[in-house]
């Protein structure tokens, strides 16, 4: 893990790199973000990168960190406090707990979805609104990137919907080519949630988000090769590695999962095979970082 890091750092130096994405394995991951964490503090310590953000951390999110961060408040107390967080950012705001305010800041750039019941949570004087979006998820984000890069002139961000054939992913390559680093993460043992749904009782197109919203359906954690088996290029992890995106690899593909993965139960049965459709070409990114093992954390903010 290091060793990657280490041979990124260097890559950035060279290349006087300003704007990272970088991806996980799955939204679950400890793994990865494990590697990201350390990854932050190598960007900070490098005086590389002094602005930090991650999918999932909304503009209310970031009143509550910063409140907490400035005031020098227990980094434990705030964590049941955020809406979200961010995806692995526990140990990054512990990091920056210990360092002067001012010459950092961890930024929320989505929608915050509030629960009323939350509000009674929160210091009297920190005041809190309701963030509407007014367009799509990524849209809505990439309009609060585009105002944190013209501020602070650098950004780390991590989570999905940051590639090269994202919208957000677009912008970096379209305004800052020689400035922007896009990364991808992927493993050869990925364990995490399958959700598995009864499909007479929720049928049709909507009858996966039916079930969800209500909490009905039979939760696993495990390996996800009975549904999706690892792709040629993750099979051919061994320690960590750091492989460049080129002619020769950029079409291999490499699995992303999100939060779980949700299936009808006679599917999950049946073994039906989804690696297809939670798969991605390595086009879409610089550098792949490919490690053995997954370790999985349910709650995403470790």
């Amino acid at each position: 893990m290091d060793d990657v890091i280490n041979k990124l750092i260097r890559h950035i130096k060279k290349n006087k790199i300003k704007y990272i994405t970088i991806s996980e394995s799955n939204h679950r991951s400890y793994t990865s973000h494990t590697f990201q964490y350390k990854f932050v503090k190598a960007l900070y310590e490098n005086n590389i990168i002094d602005t930090f953000s991650s999918e999932r951390m909304g503009i209310n999110d970031s009143k509550i960190i910063d409140y907490y961060l400035e005031n020098g408040l227990d980094i434990d107390e705030m964590i049941p406090k955020l809406f979200f967080g961010g995806m692995g950012f526990y140990r990054i705001f512990k990091y920056f707990s210990k360092k002067s305010f001012k010459d950092y800041k961890i930024v929320g750039l989505e929608e915050d979805n509030i629960c009323k019941k939350v509000y009674d949570l929160f210091p009297k004087d920190l005041k809190i609104s309701k963030t509407y979006n007014q367009k799509e998820r990524e849209e809505f984000w990439l309009n609060n990137i585009k105002k944190i890069v013209k501020e602070r002139g650098n950004l780390f961000i991590n989570g999905y919907h940051l590639s090269k054939d994202d919208i957000i992913g677009k912008y970096f390559i379209d305004n800052f080519p020689k400035e922007t680093l896009i990364l991808s993460m992927a493993s050869l043992e990925i364990k995490t949630q399958i959700l598995l749904i009864n499909r007479e009782l929720y049928p049709g197109d909507n009858g996966f988000n039916r079930a969800i919203e209500k909490d009905d359906y039979i939760t696993k954690v495990q390996k996800i090769d009975r549904i999706a088996p690892p792709t040629k290029i993750e099979r051919k992890a061994k320690g960590w590695k750091l492989i460049k995106v080129d002619k020769h690899n950029r079409n291999e593909k490499i699995r992303a999962v999100g939060c779980y993965l949700a299936l009808y139960e006679d599917e999950y049965k049946d073994k039906l095979n989804i690696v297809e459709e939670v798969s991605y070409k390595l086009k879409n990114y610089d550098y792949l970082i490919l490690f053995e093992k997954s370790i999985y954390r349910e709650k995403m903010i470790y």
